[in-house]
């Protein structure tokens, strides 16, 4: 399995408020660029190699290269409760999510709806982003945390302090995070998400950042309400589809490397940034009519993906470390959302419990590993009715502990294991 590092990059789509209604992003240029080379000035040192992507055309209705199955342990950070006026609960952002996984699987209504020169190059994946039942410590949530403070910001590097406080391990889960400035600006954007890299997954900063004003539902304009499928088709590893406009055609990812979507935008022409309208019109010389069809455009009719960008993200699920690790079973299994079959036996508790003293700053207990159908996950640890440690071995270290203090065996095994569909099956 070939390991990507990439440079951290931060596509940002922008739009006007006006009147509670959504406007076009015609006044508001994308900082991908300005941010992107600020990037690489931090991290010049790093190249991104890896192997191209050839792009294989295809003259099926429809292409469907993604078969496997590909479930994303999803947590949603909600901060404040002002959002232009418009609600932001649990329905509100289930049925985004719902909404978004039709766009990638092609259950959109409008997925025929395409300019026909494009319509042979629509993709699907089998993808699902799905809010976690379990969090962290092992314990059942919604996947959906609410936070009283404004989070004002959130969309900046600047902030990524606060956004690694609230975060949950980037590594078991996709992170997104719903506030109305997304900039403290005053100017009310739509979102902004980051490509895949492993400094950010490193610092729980990786993330999806969207204003909640827009989620589905919020928003008068049906079409606009993609722009949370083009943010997460960024954070799968997808740039504009005009990055570059009419002179990078191949999309060189500076100094000669190149990133794994740069020979898979073959099905992609070039083209400018396109701020409103549905105007497939040529606008890079030579280049053939443009795809405003395109989920990565900012168009007013995205409805698809390319072949090529899902053999994109496709490259990025099954190999980038900060994405190929939140699909595995395992983690679906240790988040709650995997479609395993219904567990209804619990484990065994643990038994030959040990205690080995560390000097007078703490100890190392053992024990026999509980034993169950399906697996267990981990442990908690008990000093009487309080939780002290978890650990995912039949091991643990306690340190820090008080000097000549008596302290309750663990009394409990966990955490549980869960039932197929992520809910606990109880402890011992």
């Amino acid at each position: 399995m070939t390991n990507l590092v990439t440079r951290a990059s931060v596509v940002i789509c922008l739009l006007l408020f006006f009147q509670g209604h959504t406007m076009a992003q015609h006044d508001n240029p994308c900082r991908a660029d300005e941010v992107n080379l600020r990037m690489d000035k931090l991290r010049n040192s790093r190249k991104a190699v890896v192997p191209r992507v050839q792009m294989q055309k295809t003259s099926d209705t429809n292409a469907t290269l993604a078969t496997t199955q590909y479930v994303i342990p999803t947590v949603v950070h909600v901060f404040g409760t002002n959002f232009a006026g418009w609600p932001v609960n649990d329905n509100i952002i289930q049925t985004a999510l719902e909404e978004v996984n039709k766009d990638f699987k092609g259950l959109n209504t409008d997925f025929n709806d395409v300019v026909p020169a494009f319509a042979p190059l629509r993709a699907t994946m089998d993808l699902e982003f799905r809010l976690a039942t379990i969090d962290p410590n092992g314990n059942p949530t919604t996947g959906i945390i609410y936070h009283p403070d404004v989070g004002c910001g959130l969309g900046n590097a600047a902030f990524d302090t606060r956004i690694s406080d609230h975060a949950w391990d980037n590594y078991k889960y996709c992170n997104v995070y719903i506030s109305l400035d997304l900039h403290c600006e005053g100017s009310f954007n739509s979102g902004v998400a980051w490509l895949p890299d492993v400094s950010m997954s490193n610092a729980n900063t990786a993330r999806v950042v969207y204003n909640g004003r827009y989620l589905w539902g919020n928003d008068l304009d049906s079409e606009f309400q993609a722009t949370l499928t083009h943010e997460f088709g960024h954070w799968l590893g997808l740039h504009h589809t005009f990055r570059g406009n009419c002179s990078d055609t191949d999309f060189a990812f500076g100094g000669g490397s190149e990133r794994p979507d740069a020979a898979s935008w073959d099905d992609t022409p070039a083209t400018l940034s396109n701020t409103s309208g549905c105007s497939n019109a040529e606008r890079c010389a030579g280049a053939g009519q443009v795809n405003v069809s395109n989920y990565m455009d900012y168009s007013d009719c995205r409805r698809m993906y390319t072949a090529g960008q899902v053999q994109v993200m496709t490259w990025h699920l099954e190999n980038h470390p900060g994405r190929q690790v939140l699909w595995q079973e395992s983690n679906l299994i240790a988040t709650g959302t995997s479609d395993g079959p219904a567990d209804t036996e619990p484990p065994t508790a643990p038994t030959g419990l040990t205690a080995t003293v560390l000097k007078s700053y703490g100890m190392v207990l053992n024990w026999t590993a509980s034993t169950d159908n399906v697996g267990v996950v981990g442990y908690n640890i008990y000093d009487g009715a309080t939780k002290i440690a978890s650990s995912n071995t039949n091991s643990v270290i306690l340190s820090e502990l008080s000097a000549n203090t008596s302290f309750s065996p663990p009394r409990r095994g966990g955490p549980p294991k869960y039932r197929g569909e992520g809910r606990p099956c109880g402890r011992k």
